[in-house]
């Protein structure tokens, strides 16, 4: 059966890129966005508003940036998946390449994402969304 929230998913990213705007039409009001720990930016950011802060505090310091979705790991649970994303581009201090991957927790609430839970490693994440099993 198709996931209809894992093509949300993927269309809210393609707009990100394509756009440079965070596409509030697929974000609940109150969405929030943890960072992994250890993370240089502050968070937790929350509502469409701190999702734009989120966007300014981690995009300032890239130059053509690009959040990429590799992949979307689900289980049984429709509003749980897991992301798997780099964020791709060119330091600005440095002009060196940005290729970061990171994993993240996504659960949607009545078809529009709730949160974002950011992790390092791949197998935080998923044993984080109950899907530790999940190849």
């Amino acid at each position: 059966m198709p996931n209809g929230n894992v093509e949300a998913l993927r269309r809210y990213h393609e707009l990100l890129n394509e756009t440079g705007a965070i596409a509030v039409e697929f974000l609940d009001p109150q969405v929030e966005m943890h960072m992994f720990e250890g993370s240089p930016i502050s968070g937790p950011y929350r509502g469409h508003g701190g999702l734009h802060r989120w966007q300014a505090d981690t995009f300032d310091v890239i130059d053509d940036w690009r959040l990429e979705l590799d992949d979307v790991i689900t289980g049984d649970d429709p509003d749980v998946m897991v992301a798997v994303t780099r964020f791709v581009g060119r330091m600005k201090h440095t002009d060196l390449p940005a290729n970061f991957p990171l994993f993240v927790l996504v659960r949607f609430r009545d078809g529009r994402i709730a949160s974002f839970e950011g992790f390092r490693e791949r197998s935080e994440a998923l044993e984080a969304a109950g899907l530790d099993h999940a190849t």
